[in-house]
């Protein structure tokens, strides 16, 4: 920002004769534009009549000596300290404690290219009525000041007339894009797009510049706007009834009188409010407008460029692959989310199914009021709520609401291979992870621990032990309560046939027949202390097979079919006294999220 100077020479608060190699001039250099040294000169003087001089003593505001918050200013000699003061501050300028400098700006060196050239939005601190930002001299300073008025009411005016005026003109706005280039090159999901995509993104950019202490964006607002950082800290929050939900919280912190729970931080090269890009619109569907999941607020002064929604969509259909990108990214952000809401549903999954789960999830929007699907039809696929809520309707005397994030339906249908029993329809703009039914049926159903959620989901207390002992909420809990009972056997030998199960895929022939004798020697042979009861046609079978085995036969897996069922019969009584435990109701009101009364 600014380079080494050849010469100086003003006459005081009045025009500068310029010779100079700062990059703004760099565009009457001789043989730049084609320019012999003569031309190069006489240009030069022209563009130097515009300029000023200004003398700002040490400590001062160049604001309070004729210099304007849009003025591109170049310094001559001495030095400036931009600061920002602390949010509500008083008498800021008289207390270094209150003050933050942002940037220091030596001789020779610019300041303010952007805000000439771009119409950077500022707001007032609300309490004090002072600007959030302030440049101030470090010792006497020499400052030469190009105000915006004269930019852009004569030197714009007359570009196309005037050949300084327009090689000068032209190289600000250059250099202006080269900047918003090169910041927009800094966000990861725009790193590879290239330079022309850039460009055009830089061309449907804004600027907007806010104290610390701003609400930028609200939770629950909707966003209008893609903002990217360039410069500043800003703190991620949502409502304190969401720390359930939320991972990663660190802190909480108060806002307009409100419980705030800070769940993250934001800094130069990250971006918000991409959800207004899932804001669609189409001419069937219309607009969909989403409000935002968390609030954003500035910690200090900060400079963003942002984009409306309408503009960048406009120039994202000239460019599907950036869109693409920005797409994916979203996802990925909202499947981030999804991870984050510790759903019962993933921890029931190993970690290899909830990538390939995650990873084949459609996002999908809808309006208030537009259909998910309808009752009777074809069940295709499985639904978790992002954001919003979705009425099911089964019939017109039964409606029931389901608005808590990460609540899932229409499994049943999948997994009945039947019509759909109810309709669904969005209550307000709502946000869909959509997964076909034949990636539900492989990754969901295909995993014990997983189908065993939806068989407790279904049937509540009616659910079987065995989902009771593989689901991995309610088996610590049953079996706490059967060390009660003292019937650990019970599920000590189901949990080793389950393991017998799992290995089944994998193991050797003789790795499999030795563990599956291992189960039968410990808990089924009558010889054992830890023998569970089972049916005298169970043990006679089981005593058959294992002495009739040779050591390396692979075993069937259905061998200890039998063993399974009458351990659920041992364990009725068990299971009925579980059942109505505090523990178990708890979790059976978090699976079962359904709420009635919303029609």
């Amino acid at each position: 920002m600014g380079g080494q100077q050849d010469k100086f020479a003003v006459a005081p608060d009045s025009t500068a004769v310029i010779s100079d190699h700062t990059p703004i001039f760099g565009c009457f250099e001789e043989g730049a534009n084609g320019l012999s040294g003569e031309e190069a000169c006489a240009h030069r003087d022209r563009i130097a009549s515009y300029f000023v001089r200004r003398v700002v003593p040490s400590g001062g505001s160049i604001f309070s000596h004729k210099v304007g918050l849009r003025d591109l200013v170049i310094v001559e000699k001495g030095g400036l300290r931009m600061v920002s003061y602390a949010a509500g501050s008083s008498n800021a300028r008289d207390s270094a404690k209150n003050e933050t400098v942002i940037k220091v700006v030596g001789e020779n060196e610019m300041l303010g290219l952007v805000e000439l050239v771009e119409n950077v939005e500022q707001e007032a601190d609300e309490a004090t009525g002072r600007m959030p930002t302030d440049v101030l001299a470090q010792g006497k300073t020499y400052l030469l000041v190009l105000s915006q008025d004269k930019y852009t009411t004569e030197m714009m005016a007359k570009r196309d007339a005037d050949v300084a005026c327009g090689l000068f003109c032209d190289n600000l706005v250059n250099l202006t894009k080269d900047k918003v280039l090169a910041w927009l090159n800094k966000v990861s999901v725009l790193q590879s797009l290239g330079e022309p995509a850039l460009r055009k993104l830089a061309d449907v950019a804004h600027f907007r510049s806010l104290p610390g202490g701003k609400v930028v964006l609200k939770q629950g607002d909707r966003a209008e706007r893609l903002h990217v950082i360039l410069s500043g800290s800003l703190d991620v929050a949502c409502k304190s009834d969401m720390r359930k939900t939320i991972v990663g919280q660190r802190d909480s912190t108060t806002h307009d009188g409100k419980k705030q729970v800070v769940v993250g931080n934001l800094h130069e090269g990250d971006f918000f409010g991409e959800s207004a890009l899932l804001s669609t619109e189409d001419s069937e569907r219309g607009a969909v407008p989403l409000t935002s999941t968390a609030s954003v607020l500035s910690t200090t002064q900060c400079l963003f460029i942002y984009f409306d929604t309408q503009e960048l969509r406009a120039r994202l259909e000239e460019m599907p692959e950036v869109m693409e990108k920005i797409n994916a990214y979203i996802k990925n952000r909202l499947t981030g989310q999804l991870l984050a809401m510790n759903l019962s549903l993933f921890e029931a999954m190993r970690p290899a199914s909830v990538a390939l789960f995650t990873a084949n999830l459609v996002v999908q929007t809808f309006n208030d009021g537009e259909t998910v699907f309808a009752k009777g039809s074809k069940g295709t696929d499985f639904y978790v709520l992002i954001q919003g809520s979705v009425e099911i309707a089964v019939d017109e005397d039964e409606k029931i609401v389901l608005d808590k994030k990460g609540s899932y339906f229409g499994e049943l249908a999948l997994i009945r291979e039947e019509p759909r029993a109810a309709a669904v329809k969005a209550i307000g703009a709502t946000i869909l992870a959509r997964i076909s039914g034949a990636n539900f049926k492989k990754l969901c159903l295909g995993s014990p621990s997983v189908a065993a959620e939806f068989e407790i989901k279904a049937l509540g207390s009616k659910a079987s032990v065995g989902a009771m002992l593989v689901h991995p909420r309610t088996a610590p809990l049953l079996k706490a309560s059967l060390d009660k009972e003292l019937a650990t056997e019970n599920y000590e030998c189901w949990d080793a046939i389950e393991a017998f199960r799992s290995a089944a895929e994998t193991a050797a022939d003789d790795a499999l027949a030795a563990q599956a004798l291992g189960i039968y020697k410990k808990w089924i042979d009558t010889t054992t202390d830890d023998q569970v009861n089972l049916s005298g046609k169970v043990t006679r079978a089981l005593k058959t097979y294992f002495d009739g085995a040779k050591p390396a036969d692979r075993p069937p897996v259905s061998v200890f079919d039998g063993t399974q069922k009458c351990i659920s019969n041992n364990l009725k009584g068990n299971l009925q006294r579980f059942c109505v435990t505090a523990d178990y109701k708890k979790f059976l009101g978090e699976l079962n999220v359904y709420k009635k009364g919303r029609k």
